[in-house]
């Protein structure tokens, strides 16, 4: 797990991401996620490490990254 959140830090979300009725709970968690690990501006993933820290199956990863890129 990365070392933000291995260490229970927090993580700024913009309100309008919290807020918004476009993502739905996978979209939202996966945004999340990349956001609290980001390194100046910037997160890669592997599709695993996404399955393993938020419990999404590997189709479920692969379809909500895909819809977020759209």
């Amino acid at each position: 797990m990365e070392e933000d959140v291995k260490n229970n830090g927090y993580t700024k979300i913009k309100n309008y991401l919290v807020t918004s009725s476009e993502l739905d709970v996978f979209e939202f968690r996966i945004l999340a996620y990349l956001i609290s690990i980001q390194h100046k501006g910037v997160s890669y993933p592997s599709i695993t490490t996404l399955m393993n820290n938020l419990g999404f199956s590997k189709a479920t990863v692969i379809r909500k990254l895909k819809s977020l890129e759209g």
